[in-house]
């Protein structure tokens, strides 16, 4: 049966949701967190999506996906591509069982890019870049460990602005490329121990709900922040420390809190700058309440 768009006109408008269907998202990563973000705009209009993850869905993914037991050995791409039909039977679906980082290519043609947990840091980066160098605006969206809260950080497409490696730097998450990486986080979490990170899916799925609420705004044409200076949202699903900032001190954020940050371009960012200064802004600056 075709779909009824009655209760999405009703609430954004005819005009809105055909001009969403014409949008094309594409999502980098399709764990817990990524694999709602592309169902949730399909149910809402945007009709052109890339999906792109290399892994398959085995059974201790089922707790904290949205996909189910029949997907158990699927590529989560074809899961996912299947589930966004379900909801926008015509949408035009490119699903790719790979790697973001090394096809570029796939990133050119978007509206939106978001990256969900790609392995590493360094490779997020990488996609980043890529996706900016193509004039794409990204939205690099993050859990932190046990899901106690989670990160939507901009990068847009002007390189007056800052980068994603200009938000690792400040976040304190990144290295030099040239020098060897000790540890790779993700979502905050050492690589090597992400496996063994509990989180329940009710809290990844606020930060993925978030996530595409803002997507959505942003393919309407609407800004991330009414202050244009914002590009981070930090936001908590329990009691969240954020970290020691200064003197040993550390911010705090309540249950289900939100806190915008606009982090600044990194002068000595090695991606996307190159004046120097000998010193940036401190963290204790950048987290004001």
């Amino acid at each position: 049966m075709p779909i009824e768009w009655d209760r999405v006109d009703a609430t954004i408008g005819q005009e809105n949701r055909e001009r969403l269907n014409r949008k094309r998202v594409a999502v980098a990563g399709l764990g817990s967190l990524g694999a709602d973000i592309p169902v949730l705009l399909a149910s809402c209009g945007v009709g052109k999506f890339t999906l792109i993850d290399g892994d398959t869905l085995n059974f201790k993914n089922l707790t904290r996906h949205r996909a189910g037991q029949k997907h158990v050995g699927s590529y989560k791409v074809a899961a996912i591509r299947e589930m966004v039909r379900d909801k926008n039977s015509n949408a035009d679906i490119w699903a790719v069982a790979g790697n973001a980082a090394t096809q570029p290519e796939l990133l050119g043609n978007c509206d939106l890019l978001i990256i969900a947990g790609l392995g590493s840091e360094r490779t997020q980066q990488r996609v980043a870049q890529a996706a900016r160098a193509r004039g794409v605006p990204v939205f690099v969206a993050g859990v932190y460990s046990h899901a106690q809260g989670g990160e939507i950080f901009l990068v847009r497409p002007d390189h007056h602005l800052p980068c994603y490696s200009c938000f690792s730097s400040f976040i304190g998450r990144t290295t030099s490329p040239d020098d060897p990486i000790t540890h790779n986080f993700i979502y905050g979490v050492r690589e090597d121990q992400i496996e063994s990170m509990p989180g329940l899916s009710v809290d990844i799925g606020i930060i993925s709900t978030i996530t595409a609420k803002l997507a959505l705004n942003f393919l309407l044409g609407r800004e991330f922040h009414p202050d244009p200076r914002i590009n981070l949202l930090i936001y908590s699903t329990s009691y969240l420390k954020l970290g020691g900032l200064s003197n040993n001190k550390s911010q705090h954020m309540n249950p289900l809190d939100a806190q915008w940050i606009g982090l600044p371009k990194d002068p000595n960012c090695p991606v996307c700058s190159s004046e120097h200064r000998k010193h940036r802004t401190p963290l204790k600056d950048i987290f004001k309440s």
